[in-house]
């Protein structure tokens, strides 16, 4: 299932579509976003599946999603919710392992967004990608 919502710019056209994640069987729907098409959260998946070293770390993020949205309270160690600005619309939460980190939103009645990845040492700015592509989701879903 797809749900896509159109927005248009001065200078061009931005599709952002909500692909839902049918591996999580969870209370709450798992989606993953899209930009024009483009996963920010599929193409962190590749690079992590590149590196050997990191698939057991991968499958402990995946653990902890299934774990959110099936309503469990887990530890800030696994997953925390981020304090963002005052103006930021949604709940931004951070799905961690040793060296990886996933980055979503929670949007009411839709359930929870992945947005985007990223490694511990680069946090900082993957969490401002965060919060660029979800303003710009905000922006153009109004």
């Amino acid at each position: 299932m797809k749900i896509e919502f159109l927005s248009y710019n001065l200078i061009l056209m931005t599709i952002f579509t909500l692909a839902k994640v049918e591996a999580f069987e969870t209370s709450s729907t798992v989606w993953k976003l899209l930009r024009n098409g483009r996963c920010f959260v599929d193409e962190f998946v590749e690079e992590v599946k590149r590196d050997k070293n990191l698939r057991q770390e991968w499958l402990e993020i995946i653990a902890t999603i299934h774990d959110a949205a099936s309503g469990k309270l887990l530890p800030q160690k696994r997953y925390r919710k981020l304090t963002l600005a005052k103006s930021f619309v949604f709940q931004a939460f951070e799905a961690k392992s040793f060296s990886l980190r996933l980055y979503l939103i929670t949007e009411h009645n839709i359930g929870k967004i992945l947005v985007c990845g990223g490694r511990k040492k680069n946090q900082i700015k993957d969490i401002e990608r965060l919060k660029r592509i979800t303003k710009e989701y905000s922006h153009f879903k109004n």
